[in-house]
């Protein structure tokens, strides 16, 4: 299957938005959508939480996810630095990274990045987060490249706040639903690892396809997968 355009990934999930939609799962297939779209290896998005603190919003894969929670984890890395600054942030090269970001650099190389990119989702000039863009070439994206993931970014923004004029209290509103979704899908992967006798990765990647086959948003499919684990346990 062919790549969608990233007018194509943009429009569908601007007509989303105008229909009752799920944000964890509008932003999961985005960032999927995107990284083909861009010709890049993997994403991942990190949010501000409402208490402040940054956290694993969604990813292209589980292995991605882990790598966003340990640069949460040790405050470091391309998208806590991004956050930080509200500037992108770039790093090519093994050794760069590494030397830039001594421990979650040494995890982004060891899964096999070669550069990073990262770029703030900014509303009215405050930074709420970043979105993260690994690729296993080092060379950096070139012009077109940048301006569409920072497209893709911006887009991530309006997906959480889904209005141009939100006040503070909504804002926080908006991020802590947001991360609701992602810790559905988050305890899933645990049950269904369980359930099945497969590892985290392969658990996300039967999530997200059983969401796109039943035409399911991904927390819908998380929850029956949770339903059906606690009847298991009740032997109903």
């Amino acid at each position: 299957m062919n790549p969608k355009s990233t007018s194509q990934v943009l429009a569908e999930a601007t007509a989303a938005m105008v229909d009752s939609h799920d944000v964890t799962d509008l932003l999961t297939r985005l960032l999927r959508d995107g990284s083909s779209s861009l010709g890049v290896d993997a994403m991942g998005l990190i949010v501000q939480a409402p208490d402040d603190s940054l956290e694993l919003l969604v990813s292209t894969s589980h292995g991605v996810a882990e790598l966003e929670a340990l640069q949460v984890g040790q405050d470091e890395g391309p998208c806590v630095e991004c956050h930080r600054s509200a500037a992108p942030v770039v790093a090519l090269g093994g050794s760069v990274i590494q030397l830039r970001w001594p421990i979650a650099g040494e995890a982004i190389v060891r899964a096999g990045f070669a550069a990073v990119h990262a770029f703030p989702l900014l509303w009215h000039g405050r930074a709420l987060g970043a979105l993260n863009v690994f690729t296993r070439s080092d060379a950096a994206l070139d012009d077109a490249q940048c301006e569409m993931a920072q497209a893709f970014t911006d887009m991530s923004t309006i997906v959480i706040l889904q209005s141009q004029s939100v006040d503070q209290r909504r804002i926080t509103e908006s991020l802590r639903e947001a991360l609701l979704g992602r810790v559905v899908i988050e305890q899933a992967k645990g049950a269904l690892a369980h359930l099945e006798g497969i590892d985290m990765a392969t658990a996300y990647e039967l999530l997200i396809t059983e969401a796109e086959q039943r035409g399911a948003p991904v927390t819908q499919v998380a929850g029956d997968v949770l339903s059906r684990a606690q009847r298991q346990r009740t032997g109903r």
